[in-house]
């Protein structure tokens, strides 16, 4: 499993060409025009990043782009645009890859939020695969003889009256609710449970402790305006 690079090496807009069908996690960044400039980045994930980049590029440059602040930079940050890639995936993308990309790319939004000065225009948390998604995991529940089949996990929860973790619990632990024996049954859904467990537990947390927290840059940014004021 690959970590999370965020000193990647920078590309030159367009210079995609050896990502093509590449799957993975990137970044889109620059910095826009005016009196003191802005940092802008934007983080997205593909199957495909070299397409998915030429794909940002074509709706920006016709102005159908979906993230008008996306389309605001590629149109206006010039010989600053540039790209990166900061995870590719490794995994079969139908067999646990789509599901990791997920991960990274939400734990890529996060560091960039948390630990840096750079104004991230993403409008979601991340971790979106599209109208697709990752589909529903069935359930089955049983008690004495009496046996029931669920297309998802929030039926069964509404089933149960109950919510839809303590499902997962009762198929992790092995437990009943309300009298019942609970199985989910999906193979994805228990390689995608193991999948994050690995991740969280065994990789990331190396990524994360080696990063430095942007709150003393911050606050040498914030003492050195208060000089300047004073002056």
């Amino acid at each position: 499993m690959n970590k999370l690079n965020f000193q990647a090496k920078k590309h030159l807009w367009l210079n995609w060409g050896s990502y093509w069908k590449v799957p993975g996690i990137y970044v889109i960044s620059g910095t826009l025009p005016g009196l003191f400039g802005q940092n802008i980045a934007y983080i997205g994930l593909s199957r495909n990043i070299a397409q998915r980049l030429e794909m940002h590029r074509t709706h920006a440059l016709s102005d159908t782009h979906a993230n008008k602040a996306v389309q605001n930079l590629i149109l206006n940050a010039g010989e600053t645009l540039e790209f990166s890639v900061l995870w590719i995936c490794d995994k079969p993308w139908d067999h646990g890859g789509n599901y990791e990309t997920t991960l990274a790319e939400r734990l890529a939004i996060k560091h960039y939020t948390d630990r840096t000065g750079i104004k991230l225009v993403n409008k979601t948390r991340g971790g979106e695969l599209g109208s697709k998604g990752l589909g529903s995991a069935v359930v089955s529940v049983e008690r004495l003889e009496e046996f029931k089949e669920f297309k998802s996990i929030k039926a069964c929860a509404n089933f149960l009256e109950c919510t839809s973790e303590k499902v997962k619990k009762a198929d992790e632990n092995q437990t009943t609710l309300n009298g019942w024996s609970v199985r989910i049954l999906d193979v994805e859904y228990h390689r995608r449970r193991a999948i994050k467990s690995n991740w969280f537990n065994n990789v990331q947390n190396e990524s994360w402790e080696s990063l430095p927290n942007n709150s003393t840059l911050v606050f040498v940014v914030i003492v050195f305006i208060a000089i300047l004021v004073k002056c």
